[in-house]
Formats: C-alpha cells, sequence, structure tokens
C-alpha cells in the first residue's frame, strides 16, 4: 500500500529534470531502493546501498527522507510497506555518507534537519533511527542522543518494568528475549521414562515509548498458549491457559488447565502449578536457555538471575 510519493519516485521525478549524467546516477538509486524487499536488519544489511551513493543521490535521498517524514507528521497517514523500507534504506544513506569525506556535506543538512524532527516522530520510528544509527560516529551520536532523550521521557513499558524489577540490565530500546525451559532428558538407555513435550516458552519484546508483546506458551511443537498480550481466547479449540501434551505414541499424556498468565511476571507461577498438578514433570533450571538480540542478551549473569526468579528463590517487585 502506497500513501504518499515514493522516495524512489521522487528520485526518478529529479532524474527527468537532471542532466544526463546526473539522471542516470538518480535512475540507478530509484532502482536500488525498488529492489529490496525488506527494511534493513541492521546497519551492515543498510551499506547494500553504498554502491550508488554520490552527492547528488545523497541529497536528493536526504530531502525525499525528510519530506516524507514531514508530511507524515502533518497529514493522518503513516508510512507503510514500499515507504518504510524506502524511508529506512534512506536514512542509513545518510549516515553512511555521513561518514564519507566526498558524501558528507551532501548529507549533513539533512541529518540537521532530522535531529529537529525527532522528537515529533511516533516512538516506533524513533526506535528505527536508533537501531539503524548504530556506528560510533558523531552523527549516529546525535541521532541516538536524540531519539533516546524522546524514549526517556515517555513511560517505561512492560517489558522494561520486567526487565528493571529483574535487574536484566537492558537498555531502553528495542529488544527481544525468549526463554525456554525444557524438562531433564531421561537417560538414551531409559525406554521407561515417557519423552512429553512439554517445554515451557517465554517471548518478550519490547517496542521502547510504545508497547510490549509477550507470551507463554507450553511445548516446543503444536505449542499451548498459557497468556500473552495478543493470546486469543481459543487456539485450535483449546482455551486460553488449557494444555494437552503427549509423548510420541500418544500414550503418555498431561493436560490441565491454569490460571491464564496476566503479564510476564506471571511465569514463575504457571510453572510452580505445572509443577504441582504433574509432579512427574521435572524441569531442568540448570539448562534454562535465554536467548535474544540485539547483540547477546542471554550473559551469565542474566541466565543466573532468571533461574533465581523461576525457581522461586528471589521476587522481584512487580
Amino acid at each position: 500500500m502506497t500513501r504518499h510519493t515514493s522516495i524512489a519516485d521522487t528520485l526518478l521525478a529529479r532524474a527527468q529534470e537532471a542532466p544526463p549524467v546526473v539522471a542516470k546516477e538518480l535512475e540507478a538509486a530509484a532502482k536500488k531502493l525498488e529492489s529490496y524487499s525488506h527494511a534493513p536488519g541492521d546497519r551492515k544489511a543498510a551499506a547494500r546501498i553504498t554502491p550508488v551513493l554520490t552527492p547528488t543521490v545523497v541529497d536528493a535521498l536526504g530531502e525525499a527522507f525528510i519530506a516524507l517524514r514531514r508530511a507524515e507528521l502533518e497529514g493522518t497517514d503513516p508510512i507503510w510497506d514500499n515507504e518504510f523500507k524506502q524511508a529506512d534504506y534512506a536514512f542509513a544513506a545518510l549516515l553512511l555518507a555521513s561518514e564519507d569525506p566526498a558524501l558528507a556535506a551532501a548529507a549533513a543538512p539533512h541529518l540537521d534537519a532530522l535531529v529537529e524532527l525527532v522528537p515529533r516522530l511516533h516512538s516506533d520510528h524513533i526506535e528505527h533511527l536508533n537501531y539503524l544509527a548504530s556506528a560510533d560516529t558523531e552523527q549516529d551520536g546525535r541521532i541516538k542522543a536524540a531519539a533516546a532523550a524522546v524514549i526517556e521521557a515517555q513511560p517505561a513499558t512492560l517489558a522494561e518494568q520486567w526487565a528493571e524489577a529483574l535487574g536484566l540490565a537492558l537498555p531502553r530500546e528495542y529488544w527481544t528475549l525468549t526463554l525456554i525451559l525444557k524438562l531433564v532428558e531421561p537417560d538414551k538407555e531409559d525406554f521407561t521414562t515417557p519423552r512429553i513435550d512439554a517445554a515451557l516458552l517465554a517471548d518478550i519484546k519490547n517496542y521502547p515509548g510504545d508497547s510490549t508483546d509477550w507470551n507463554i506458551r507450553i511445548g516446543l511443537v503444536s505449542r499451548n498458549t498459557l497468556g500473552g498480550s495478543r493470546a486469543p481466547a481459543s487456539d485450535r479449540g483449546i482455551p486460553l491457559g488449557s494444555y494437552h501434551r503427549e509423548d510420541r505414541k500418544g500414550e503418555a499424556i498431561v493436560e490441565g488447565a491454569l490460571e491464564p498468565a496476566q503479564t510476564p511476571f506471571d511465569f514463575p507461577r504457571i510453572l510452580a502449578d505445572l509443577r504441582a498438578a504433574h509432579p512427574e514433570l521435572n524441569y531442568d533450571l540448570g539448562k534454562l536457555s535465554v536467548s535474544g538480540g540485539p547483540g547477546r542478551l542471554g550473559s551469565a549473569a542474566r541466565k543466573k538471575r532468571l533461574r533465581e526468579w523461576l525457581a522461586g528463590d528471589w521476587t522481584p517487585e512487580a
């Protein structure tokens, strides 16, 4: 869906009025933008646009990017789909150009304009700027500082409250954590103990200044939802909080219903309720899996704190 003039179309319109050499540069940049199927996932991916950058292209990208952001702020239509992808690449192009002496002058006025716009942008868009401005450069630092000032003025999200209560030392930026708690594996020679898929999983995603997505589930395959920010009342005919797990033969069955989790803080309670209802479920806290991003968020210190929290040895102030 396109609601504004795309950045690529703006470059093509500018090319029609430019000398042949400049027009070719602008057309190549527009073609490059239109070739991307996804927004850049990180700075490395964004660098794919570098080969088409020239002073004229950088200036055109910057002008179109700022115009698109202003149009969004002054109107009622947000940036969607192709516009969103192209806007991220245009912004990344400005940052990359700021590191090149031959291109920095063309990027500077548009980055200045962006710094002035940041306080008016939606938190989701601010976080995209924050995420792509990941290099240790002066211009990246300016953008991150402006973004951080806006985020810090917003109330903490549920994910941030949870992370702070647990002492996880996570930044007020976009991040995602996945916790996987599996059962103790029977010995390979043990053919009598059922191998039931009853692992507990929790996903927590932080959108700073905006919202939190989270869910708690049981099972690595055909999972049953035990709570979540977007959890439906019923999934595949199984009510929220109910579960039915079995071994591969369908002989050993674990089923029941729990009071659904209301927040991520309920994960230890879900674990305790399952243990109480099914003493045969032996969860292996020592092998709690913690992963996330960006970066490596599953540090030894965080895993230790999360294990203590799940074991009930330490209770945060919710």
